[in-house]
């Protein structure tokens, strides 16, 4: 039985101009982990929501296979790749991931 999954990818447009607009290495490392958090805290926190599952967004580096309880693909450089088992699942959360990022991330 073959397995059909909806993939939605992520990207934080402009990362690098958000990330390199000082020339301060703290100000750097300050932008990068906000980035990493809005990944972190908000994408957890959408899935959540949606699926009613907590994720580990780091759990995408054991290449493991793509399962419900393990849906990402990939996070990094701005981007992620979250599957999901029906459309419906992905259109919410978007929906979701949108709100929380107006919300909780208003300027990033």
């Amino acid at each position: 039985m073959t397995n059909k999954y909806y993939a939605v990818l992520i990207d934080i447009v402009s990362i690098q101009k958000y990330v390199f607009a000082s020339n301060k290495l703290k100000d750097n490392l300050g932008a990068s982990y906000l980035v990493q958090e809005i990944y972190n805290s908000l994408l957890t926190e959408a899935y959540k929501k949606v699926i009613g599952i907590n994720i580990n967004p780091l759990d995408w580096q054991k290449n493991e296979l793509i399962t419900p309880e393990n849906p990402i693909g990939y996070i990094g450089g701005g981007n992620a790749l979250i599957f999901f088992s029906n459309q419906d699942q992905g259109i919410k959360f978007i929906k979701e991931w949108t709100k929380l990022l107006l919300v909780e991330a208003p300027g990033c």
